[in-house]
């Protein structure tokens, strides 16, 4: 592998890590936080790993995160090392804050207060000051603090970038297209519907009388001659953002392709494969990169919207 891992002890230490016998790592737009699981060969022993660094060739960070769980095995067959981590986002979702309400929320005070204790070390995005209120109510996560800021205020979804919190709402990866002839290689493809998951009406109960009247359709799931309901239990759900989740999730293609991963969650994706045909207008919605004795390979799905 290219890359090179580095362990980080809780006194700062840094110890590099040999070239793993096998790797995971999963990236979804819908989990806050990605994932790394690693297998490496043992010498001795790391001593107490707090948290790892994936670093490329050029010294660009892939991965920064904490080490969930670690494991040092001893045997016959083998002494290995196990590492289980996820990206800082991690911290963030098992960590609830002070229920407090913020009358003139920014990100730069959201920041300073939810984010930058958990190892962040900037962030991007507006740091306009904005009218509130913003509350903080028991059992949010810090993450969930966090991204109803940037959902309200910022309309965007945060995403996590090594120690970069951003809220800039701009995707930084390139763009990518496979295609066998001109563009990234692939040796399987998958375009799957899911018709079960569309909706069609989404009834919502009135906030005065509690009588449900129509909150939400979808005519092109309707035009296909589906009919499937739902009724809401608040009268302030986002009834459209449900029907769009609903469609997101209806359609997506799936592709393996050998080596690293080109791109990152969020970026444009398309697909020109002479069977399948041609898709453009999408969005990488997940990646998958795995490394065993088959070799490295990535796994995407790109979806709609």
């Amino acid at each position: 592998m290219t890359c090179s891992f580095t362990g980080i002890r809780a006194d700062g230490t840094e110890l590099l890590l040999p070239a793993p016998a096998g790797a995971r790592f999963d990236s979804a737009d819908d989990a806050p936080a990605d994932s790394f699981q690693g297998i490496f060969p043992l010498g001795e022993t790391c001593g107490t790993l707090v948290w790892l660094k994936i670093s490329a060739a050029d010294g660009e960070t892939l991965f920064y995160g904490t080490v969930d769980v670690q494991r040092e095995i001893a045997s016959g067959s083998g002494n290995m090392l196990r590492l289980t981590c996820r990206s800082l986002a991690g911290l963030m979702l098992d960590s609830e804050p002070v229920p407090q309400t913020y009358e003139s929320p920014a990100l730069g005070t959201i920041f300073d207060r939810h984010i930058k204790p958990y190892g962040f070390t900037s962030f991007l995005g507006d740091t306009a000051i904005f009218r509130g209120p913003l509350r903080i109510a028991k059992g949010m996560s810090e993450w969930r603090a966090a991204e109803e800021f940037c959902r309200r205020f910022l309309r965007v979804t945060p995403r996590v970038r090594g120690t970069v919190f951003d809220a800039s709402g701009a995707a930084d990866s390139k763009a990518i297209l496979l295609d066998n002839s001109a563009g990234t290689r692939y040796f399987r493809a998958e375009v799957r519907n899911r018709c079960c998951d569309r909706l069609t009406d989404l009834f919502a109960p009135d906030a005065a009388t509690g009588v449900y009247k129509l909150a939400a359709e979808d005519g092109e799931t309707a035009a296909l001659g589906i009919r499937r309901n739902r009724c809401l239990t608040k009268a302030d759900t986002d009834a459209a953002a449900l029907l769009k989740k609903a469609d997101r999730s209806a359609f997506a293609i799936f592709a393996d392709c050998p080596g690293a991963p080109e791109t990152a969650v969020g970026a444009a994706a398309s697909l020109n494969d002479p069977v399948l045909g041609t898709f453009e207008g999408l969005t990488v919605s997940q990646v998958r990169c795995t490394y065993d004795a088959e070799g490295l390979r990535t796994n995407y799905c790109f979806r709609r919207g």
